[in-house]
C-alpha cells in the first residue's frame, strides 16, 4: 500500500458491536494527508426507549448490537477536518431541493465525512 496516497477503506459492523475493532481499523492504519473517512450510525439520541428494547432484541438473538450519542459518534472523527455540512442526521446532510424537514427528523442515524488534515 501506498501510504503517502490517499487510500479508501470500508468498513461496517460497528452497529452490530463491531465498535472494539475501530481502533485496529484506523488506529493502526498509515493515513496520509487527504484520506476521506466517511461514517454513519444509528442513534438513540432521540427515543432511548425504544433503542434500548431494539438493542435487547439483537442481543437475546446472539448479535451484539449498539447505538451511540452524537458526541459517541463525533469522537470518531477526531483529528480530522469534518466536510461540508459537518456531522448531522443522514436526512440533513444533504437535503433533497424543497424537502420539508419535520418529515426527516425521525430518522435516528448520524452521518459525517471527514478528511485528514
Amino acid at each position: 500500500m501506498d501510504t503517502g496516497r490517499p487510500q479508501s477503506a470500508r468498513m461496517y459492523d460497528y452497529f452490530l458491536g463491531g465498535k472494539d475493532n475501530y481502533p485496529v481499523d484506523w488506529g493502526d492504519r498509515p493515513q496520509c494527508s487527504g484520506d476521506l473517512r466517511g461514517l454513519s450510525h444509528a442513534t438513540g439520541d432521540f427515543d432511548p426507549e425504544t433503542w434500548e428494547r431494539v438493542v435487547e432484541a439483537y442481543r437475546k438473538g446472539g448479535t451484539p448490537a449498539q447505538v451511540r450519542s452524537r458526541a459517541e459518534f463525533t469522537s470518531f472523527f477526531e483529528g480530522l477536518e469534518l466536510v461540508s455540512p459537518g456531522m448531522e442526521l443522514a436526512a440533513h446532510w444533504h437535503p433533497e431541493p424543497g424537502a420539508q424537514r419535520a418529515e426527516t427528523d425521525r430518522i435516528p442515524l448520524y452521518v459525517g465525512v471527514a478528511r485528514k488534515p
